[in-house]
């Protein structure tokens, strides 16, 4: 009697978790069947025990009992959830079959832009790697080299300039004073200003300056350039023999006299 009752606690647990109505029908149509054969209960028993069991005798149930119709019932709920599901998929399934058969040629289409713009090129680059890797390893490590190489020149190149800054335009300089007479070089220009020393000069008479002489002097000064005057020479004060003995104060430079009626240009030192 305890294990009729038992059991119908639990089927009815189940059945009261979805509803106390169905409950008893479910358990009356399976007391009912015609196949239903007990050898230790009757259907009386079963159909009796499904009647008088009530609520109380619901809470009194076993926590597994309980647990156990909840996870049926989930269950059951579940399973029914998956029949509408499939249900509500059929004509959805039928559309995406339908949208597959029409648009089968756009498909087709796209798989052969495809194969021909991404596959192809693909292959060809793959059978090729085995020629193309050395080649771009070759390439690679070349431009890495000469970029290094030419970092370090450059560096090195600036490290002397800031090193020894003395030597830098020295050459370029001597080339210059070589090529265009120009002047000493700077070395020179260096030792005259430290020998320089003032010189006492006689002027002449101010009748004899070219400065009150009637007759203007024809005796133009060349356009000279700015180098030409960073030269500076041992004497202060020269005097020209063809201007009458005049002193002409020198001012760091060569003047280029050109006397009247002459073609050929003199270069005086002054």
């Amino acid at each position: 009697m305890l294990n009729i009752k038992g059991a119908a606690r639990h089927g009815i647990s189940f059945m009261v978790l979805v509803a106390h109505v169905h409950a008893q029908e479910a358990v009356n149509k399976a007391a009912s069947r015609s196949d239903f054969d007990s050898p230790v209960v009757s259907k009386a028993d079963i159909i009796g025990t499904a009647n008088a069991f009530g609520d109380a005798d619901l809470v009194n149930a076993p926590k597994w009992a309980q647990w156990t119709s909840l996870g049926l019932a989930v269950w059951r709920m579940l399973v029914f959830a998956g029949t509408v599901f499939q249900y509500l998929m059929v004509p959805v399934l039928y559309m995406v079959h339908i949208l597959h058969s029409v648009l089968r040629p756009i498909t087709l289409l796209i798989q052969l832009l495809f194969h021909i713009l991404v596959g192809i090129p693909l292959s060809v680059v793959t059978r090729l790697s085995a020629t193309l890797y050395p080649a771009y390893l070759f390439l690679g490590s070349a431009a890495i080299i000469g970029l290094s190489i030419g970092l370090g020149i450059a560096i090195f190149s600036r490290t002397l300039r800031v090193l020894l800054p003395e030597h830098n335009d020295t050459d370029n300089l001597q080339a210059y004073d070589t090529s265009t007479a120009a002047g000493p070089s700077p070395n020179k220009r260096a030792q005259g200003k430290q020998k320089m020393a003032p010189v006492s000069v006689k002027r002449s008479p101010p009748s004899t300056r070219s400065i009150m002489s009637s007759q203007p002097s024809t005796q133009t000064p060349t356009i000279f350039e700015e180098s030409e005057l960073s030269s500076y020479d041992d004497e202060a004060f020269n005097t020209d023999s063809d201007n009458g003995g005049t002193p002409i104060r020198s001012f760091k430079g060569y003047l280029d006299f050109k006397p009247a009626g002459s073609d050929s240009t003199r270069r005086r030192n002054f």
